[in-house]
C-alpha cells in the first residue's frame, strides 16, 4: 500500500548458485542460477520509488552473474563476463529518480572492467561494495574452488576503487578452512590490511553436508580456528576506527532510514559509503528524506553528528511516514 514502502529496499535478482565453492552448500539447497527477467526488476522498483522508497539494494547469491536474453550481449568474451552492467544501466536509465541502488552479494570473478565502467559512470550506484574474499592465500582459494588468485583479487578491487574515487570495500573471511597454515592466515590477514577492508564478516570454516571440502577433512582444532578468528575480528576492528576517524569534521549525505532504536530523539541513517550515522534533528524529517550531517564523533561502529541542512526531500513527500523527534 502507498506510504509502506521503506526508504531502502531489497529487490531479488536470481536465486541458486553455479560457483560450486568447495565449502558451500547453497548449489545442493537452492538448486542452479535463475535470473528474473530484467523487465520484471525494473517494474518492481519502479513500483517502489513511487511508493517512496529511495534506496534499492539488489540481492542475488552472486548477484553479478546476472544473464538476461533481453539484454544486450555482454561488453566483451571474457568468460567472466555478464549482463549484470546492463542491468545496473537499465535501472538507472528507466528508475531516473532512484536515489540510491546497491548489490550484495557479488563474485569478484564478475567484477571486471564493464562493472567498473558501471561505478564510473553512474552516479547512482552507492559508493560502497561488499565483495567476498573468503582467502588471502592461493592455495586456500584454490581449495576452496574460488577460481580467482590472490593478484586477480586485488587488481580487480584496485579497478573498482579508481573507477569511484571513495569507494570503500567490505568483505567476507573464513578461517580454519581444512589444511588452511598459519602462513595461509597471515596471508588472509595481509591480504585485509592490503586492501584496507572498512568492515568484514569473518567464519570459523565448519563442515556442510554434501560439500567437496569433507573430503578435505577438518583438521584444524577448534581452539585453533578460534583464535585465528579473534585476530581477525582484531584487525578488523582497527581498520574501520581507522576510517571512520577520517570521517570526523565530514559532512555527509544520510538517507533517513527513521529513529534510533536506542533512542527515539535520534534519527538514524546510512551514508552513501554505507556507514551508519546518528544524528539529532529540532524538527520532524520523513523517512526517506536526505540529510547532510557534520561527522562529530566516530564510535567503533557508527559515526555521531550534526544535521546541518536537507539536502532533498522526498518526491512523494505524502506517502512517507513522518518521524517526530
Amino acid at each position: 500500500a502507498a506510504g509502506d514502502a521503506p526508504a531502502s529496499a531489497y529487490v531479488t535478482t536470481m536465486k541458486g548458485c553455479d560457483e560450486r565453492c568447495s565449502f558451500c552448500v547453497v548449489p545442493y539447497t537452492r538448486g542452479p542460477e535463475r535470473y528474473r527477467p530484467h523487465a520484471e526488476i525494473v517494474g518492481e522498483i519502479e513500483a517502489l520509488v513511487a511508493a517512496g522508497t529511495r534506496e534499492v539494494v539488489l540481492l542475488g547469491q552472486t548477484v553479478d552473474s546476472f544473464r538476461d536474453p533481453g539484454l544486450p550481449a555482454p561488453e566483451s568474451d571474457d568468460p567472466d563476463e555478464s549482463q549484470f552492467p546492463h542491468l545496473l544501466r537499465a535501472i538507472a536509465a528507466r528508475v531516473p529518480t532512484l536515489a540510491r541502488l546497491r548489490y550484495t552479494s557479488p563474485h569478484p570473478r564478475h567484477a571486471t572492467a564493464s562493472l567498473a565502467r558501471a561505478h564510473a559512470e553512474l552516479d547512482v550506484l552507492a559508493r560502497h561494495v561488499h565483495m567476498p574474499v573468503q582467502s588471502g592465500s592461493d592455495r586456500i582459494l584454490k581449495r576452496m574452488i574460488r577460481r580467482y588468485t590472490r593478484a586477480e583479487y586485488v587488481a580487480r578491487m584496485d579497478r573498482l576503487r579508481a573507477a569511484r574515487p571513495g569507494l570503500t570495500l567490505s568483505t567476507d573471511v573464513i578461517v580454519g578452512f581444512p589444511g588452511e597454515t598459519r602462513e595461509d592466515y597471515e596471508a588472509t590477514l595481509s591480504l585485509v590490511r592490503e586492501i584496507g577492508f572498512v568492515s568484514l564478516f569473518g567464519f570459523k570454516y565448519s563442515p556442510r553436508p554434501h560439500t567437496p571440502a569433507l573430503k578435505l577433512g577438518d583438521d584444524v582444532p577448534e581452539e585453533e580456528k578460534s583464535e585465528r578468528l579473534t585476530g581477525l575480528f582484531e584487525l578488523a576492528e582497527e581498520l574501520t576506527r581507522a576510517h571512520l576517524a577520517t570521517l570526523v569534521g565530514t559532512r555527509q549525505e544520510v538517507l533517513v532510514e527513521g529513529p534510533s532504536k536506542r533512542d527515539a530523539s535520534v534519527l538514524t541513517g546510512r551514508t552513501r559509503q554505507n556507514k551508519l550515522v546518528h544524528f539529532a534533528a529540532e524538527r520532524a524529517l520523513r523517512i526517506g528524506t536526505f540529510a547532510l550531517v557534520e561527522v562529530t564523533k566516530a564510535a567503533p561502529h557508527h559515526l555521531t553528528g550534526e544535521l546541518r541542512e536537507i539536502v532533498a526531500e522526498p518526491r512523494h513527500r505524502t506517502r512517507i511516514p513522518v518521524v517526530a523527534v
